[in-house]
């Protein structure tokens, strides 16, 4: 199943993110830089008070 606010699926991932969101019960983040495109995600799970859990590795 394909769900998208876009008719490119290559546009906006921002926009996918927030859709991924409604569809996921937690999210787990491994890893993101600080100005990543995963933190625009932790950004839409706070805002929805949705469960989220970070991992991070070092080698």
């Amino acid at each position: 199943m394909w769900i998208s606010e876009h008719t490119s699926p290559t546009a906006l991932f921002v926009c996918r993110n927030r859709l991924q969101l409604g569809l996921s019960q937690p999210s787990l983040i491994i890893e993101s830089e600080a100005s990543g495109g995963s933190m625009k995600y932790v950004d839409f799970c706070l805002q929805a008070r949705h469960k989220l859990f970070a991992s991070y590795f070092c080698p």
